[in-house]
């Protein structure tokens, strides 16, 4: 089964929280996390990182061969024709066909970084950390799918299908529902499926809750992130950007944040257009 980080004593905190460094660096980080979790003092972050992707495959083989899974892929012409019937519009340009993706080690790694650290308002005072202990089962895109809608009433409707679905099929507990609209120009719902799968320990199998993030968003909102995706900032870091960002049209951030959300805004408005002209064909449909 290969190296298994042991987690089997208690979590004893260090008393000294402050990380060292104001930017990220992999390994003065991993020095940090090791003095928060006393099972990692003399752990390698190979074994860490081992031990992320061997649980990781346990995780997406878990999904993959899930019902709610299989039942998803199998419903979305369903929910694709009963759009078409409630909207008089497509919900997909092109068949769909999800596939689960995994997050890299050494992003997940920065991410949990993110939460300890520079979006943890009460670090260094918190004692929540995400740790081997937990950070499975509180971050959301471990192991992840995403779904391109046309228009963007498209987005809600996709994910109430999705949770009845869910509950249909019983196997899952769903989390609440994120409705994403961030400063950066972000918009998206991520619906958070939480089921319980067996993964294997050191001393054999053991069975947790872990999630899958389902990511919903307009075909234009897709085409921006793809372009623009390494340039979307947590909203608390945006004050340490320069003071007049908003009016230097040639830095990241005035185009991450500002094309998000004229997009969005395009995209309701292309919504609100195609009702107004299928209202005033029903009235006169004789």
């Amino acid at each position: 089964m290969g190296d298994v980080i042991r987690y089997s004593r208690p979590f004893k905190p260090h008393e000294e929280s402050r990380f060292p460094a104001t930017e990220y660096d992999e390994t003065v980080y991993f020095e940090w996390l090791k003095s928060k979790c006393a099972p990692l003092q003399d752990t390698p972050i190979r074994i860490l990182k081992g031990d992320y992707e061997r649980r990781q495959k346990e995780i997406h083989t878990g999904f993959e061969k899930s019902k709610f899974w299989r039942g998803l892929r199998r419903n979305l012409n369903k929910y694709s024709k009963n759009y078409l019937s409630e909207n008089g519009c497509e919900l997909f340009f092109s068949e769909p066909k999800p596939i689960l993706y995994d997050k890299p080690w050494g992003s997940f790694l920065k991410k949990t970084y993110k939460k300890n650290l520079k979006e943890n308002s009460e670090a260094p005072e918190h004692r929540k950390w995400l740790t081997p202990y937990n950070w499975f089962q509180k971050i959301n895109n471990i192991v992840r799918t995403s779904l391109v809608v046309k228009y963007l009433s498209g987005v809600p409707f996709l994910a109430e299908q999705i949770q009845a679905l869910a509950y249909r099929y019983n196997v899952l507990d769903l989390k609440e529902t994120e409705w994403k609209a961030d400063l950066s120009g972000y918009y998206a719902v991520h619906v958070i499926a939480t089921q319980k799968f067996q993964v294997s320990t050191e001393t054999g199998t053991a069975t947790d809750d872990f999630n899958l993030e389902i990511q919903i968003r307009t075909q234009m909102q897709e085409l921006i992130w793809d372009l623009l995706h390494g340039y979307y900032k947590p909203e608390k870091e945006y004050d340490k950007l320069e003071e007049n960002w908003p009016w230097d049209y040639d830095c990241d951030a005035f185009a991450a944040n500002y094309l998000g959300h004229v997009i969005h805004f395009v995209d309701g408005k292309i919504v609100h257009a195609i009702r107004r002209q299928r209202g005033k064909n029903e009235r006169t449909d004789y």
